[in-house]
């Protein structure tokens, strides 16, 4: 579970990095969460449908990789927020929302015969632009 929530964090952060805008940032981090979850369906229903008792706990002294995965969408949050680009508010909570919606549509895709990667790439698009409405500063 360690090793799939590594390359999960890995491909995050590495979506986060590849620009300074905070809503491409967003947007980026959205498509690599819909990407992952498609590419190892496997990996992803042991981390976020199987196992989520295991989510959260790490031993003492462990690295936690479950957690750093989280940090990077929330760090985007907050630097949006910094930017100016999302309105002042719970960061936490908004990273929630995004990753509840992301999950949601994974969650389709893998589950619902006829529901495949294109419609979850689509469906996805429509959320983020859904979410980046709910949350630009009015």
């Amino acid at each position: 579970m360690d090793d799939a929530f590594t390359r999960f964090r890995g491909d995050l952060a590495e979506a986060a990095a590849n620009t300074e805008d905070p809503w491409e940032r967003l947007g980026r981090i959205g498509d690599a969460y819909i990407r992952f979850g498609l590419s190892h369906p496997s990996y992803y229903q042991m981390m976020f449908m199987w196992r989520v008792g295991d989510l959260l706990q790490a031993k003492q002294g462990e690295n936690a990789p479950r957690l750093a995965a989280f940090r990077v969408l929330a760090d985007a949050v907050r630097y949006a927020q910094s930017r100016g680009a999302v309105k002042p508010g719970d960061a936490e909570a908004y990273s929630d929302m995004l990753w509840a919606a992301m999950h949601g549509i994974v969650a389709l895709a893998i589950h619902i015969p006829g529901f495949g990667g294109e419609r979850a790439v689509r469906l996805a698009e429509q959320a983020k632009q859904m979410i980046y409405k709910a949350l630009r500063p009015e």
